[in-house]
């Protein structure tokens, strides 16, 4: 089934639950496949630029798009454990075991949990932001939490529907977190984030409403510690983080989510200053240059082995050029 990326744009994959998810085409024709797995409430095609940069190298990569959060429907329930399902079913159907990861926030907390369950089911994982929480609880634990319960009422209140695609292109871009956008990002997500609708208005394609049950359903799943970051991924893990995010609400890691990657066999771990929680959509071109580095190092072990534990990266700041 591998060899049907070679003659698609698009693929759908039947789910556990006799529906589909859908795999898209980003960029790249041909060599090893990097599978894209996109933060809440983000079409997976705002990656676009970062795949563009990443199939220079040499790989070709594909977004799979969460139900609820592009044209699928998402069924009730727990969608943390959906898109898991849903990850298992894209990489087994279509022989993709072995493949790259680029994860962000809630896709990266996924991909995680999914080669923790299923060992070998990347090669590498890129994680931005992974939504989990460090390990042992306390003040960090509580605080997270609250985050969660925060975040799915702010969605909750999100304007969903706009007279025109340019007067919510407008208001986007005139507040964060949008503010700080790549503007090739910003166009991606004004054409794939929106639905026109047939009297010309347009409504979010991700409703707020699933965007909250996210949330919903990662806080419960905080409060049962079954968040908590996995230590048996044993493939090349790099987890990333925005140095801008420090006392923002989405900073999920920091100081104690980089030491967590000490637990980990193959963990390394990148800050970007200048760069927040939404850090890959911000700054593309550096976060995909620096994950294709990363996917190109791990491909050996004595070249993995050779980079550093931490690293601190200099944001380009081109979100306003670009």
């Amino acid at each position: 089934m591998r060899s049907a990326l070679a003659f698609n744009d698009s693929l759908s994959v039947s789910t556990v639950d006799n529906s589909e998810v859908q795999l898209i085409r980003l960029a790249g024709q041909a060599g090893p496949v990097v599978l894209f797995l996109h933060a809440n409430g983000f079409h997976v095609k705002c990656y676009v630029p970062l795949a563009q940069r990443i199939a220079k190298g040499g790989y070709q990569c594909w977004g799979l798009e969460f139900r609820g959060q592009g044209g699928a429907v998402a069924p009730p329930g727990n969608l943390v454990e959906l898109y898991l399902s849903d990850l298992n079913c894209a990489t087994e159907t279509l022989s993709l075991r072995g493949c790259y990861a680029f994860a962000h926030s809630g896709g990266a907390q996924v991909a995680i949990r999914a080669e923790a369950q299923n060992p070998g089911t990347f090669a590498a994982i890129y994680a931005y932001e992974p939504v989990y929480l460090p390990s042992g609880g306390g003040s960090s634990f509580e605080q997270n939490v609250k985050v969660f319960e925060g975040l799915a009422a702010a969605a909750r209140r999100r304007k969903a529907t706009f007279n025109s695609r340019q007067d919510a292109a407008q208001r986007y871009r005139a507040r964060p977190p949008f503010s700080t956008f790549n503007q090739r990002c910003f166009q991606q997500y004004v054409q794939h984030g929106l639905t026109q609708l047939q009297d010309g208005t347009c409504t979010l394609t991700i409703s707020t409403e699933n965007e909250a049950r996210w949330y919903v359903a990662a806080g419960r799943m905080a409060i049962s510690g079954s968040l908590e970051d996995p230590p048996n991924v044993r493939c090349p893990l790099v987890i990333a983080v925005g140095m801008r995010t420090e006392g923002e609400a989405m900073n999920f890691l920091g100081p104690a989510g980089i030491q967590q990657t000490r637990r980990f066999p193959k963990g390394r771990s990148e800050r970007f200053h200048g760069l927040g929680h939404l850090g890959p959509l911000e700054d593309p071109i550096t976060v995909a240059s620096r994950a294709l580095h990363c996917f190109d190092a791990s491909r050996q072990q004595s070249a993995w082995a050779a980079l550093p534990r931490s690293e601190t990266i200099q944001a380009a700041q081109l979100s306003a050029k670009l």
